[in-house]
């Protein structure tokens, strides 16, 4: 009984699928996308501080005073960039972490389809 079995598709096709429609792919590179996100938040001044004060004045050349006080607290120009710069190497590590599980999850199935095909030669070859 000689049967032959030809492949459907070759194992890169087989990966580019897996690669696409993955849920824990898909899922890792949303959360790798939310990282960040969370990466880029305090970059921004804080929110400035607005207070209304109203004096009364006793004489009458004074009358009535309203003060007004915006305060807006800031660091350093230096701490402004260096937060940018470690956000800018989180974004990286978070990339790098999105590849590192995407290509273990391509090996594990690609390992898994040459261990398919080599059973498959040795049925044939039985």
């Amino acid at each position: 009984m000689n049967t032959e079995a030809y492949s459907q598709s070759s194992i890169d096709n087989v990966l580019k699928e897996i690669s696409g429609n993955n849920k824990f792919i898909v899922a890792n590179s949303k959360l790798a996308e939310s990282k960040k996100l969370e990466s880029k938040v305090g970059q921004s001044l804080y929110n400035p501080f607005v207070e209304i004060t109203n004096l009364f004045g006793p004489t009458k050349d004074e009358g009535n005073q309203t003060d007004f006080k915006i305060i807006q607290s800031f660091d350093f120009p230096t701490s402004y960039s260096k937060r940018s710069a470690l956000s800018d190497l989180k974004a990286q590590q978070t990339d790098f972490e999105k590849q590192m599980y995407r290509q273990d999850i391509l090996l594990e199935a690609k390992l898994i389809c040459i261990e398919l095909v080599s059973l498959n030669k040795r049925k044939l070859s039985c």
